[in-house]
């Protein structure tokens, strides 16, 4: 599934950086975007290659045991918001008439 939905999320998200950031700050949001994109391969680039001489069963049994404990927060975190009521997500910062992002 990973190797499907990746592509079009990274393509979504450097789509974003383009269409989003005004021409006088694409070069460092573009920068800063795909270090945020990409960065985290060389982590795991090295951690891959360990968890290769470890087996097949380490690997997994830390999945698992991330998965639950999402599984877990993502229980409490439901929990948590009383009966009927959906949790409530912060307004937009709001703007003036008139004005668009790129003429800040």
């Amino acid at each position: 599934m990973a190797g499907v939905g990746l592509p079009a999320t990274l393509v979504a998200a450097v789509t974003a950086v383009q269409t989003h950031t005004p021409a006088a700050l694409l070069g460092r949001v573009a920068a800063t975007a795909n270090t945020a994109m990409f960065g985290p391969l060389v982590a795991a680039i090295p951690l891959g290659s360990a968890a290769v001489h470890l087996g097949a069963r380490p690997p997994l049994i830390v999945a698992a045991a991330i998965c639950l404990a999402a599984a877990v927060a993502a229980t409490l975190t439901r929990r948590s918001t009383p009966r009927g009521q959906t949790p409530t997500v912060p307004a937009p910062p709001h703007r003036t008439a008139g004005t668009s992002p790129a003429s800040r």
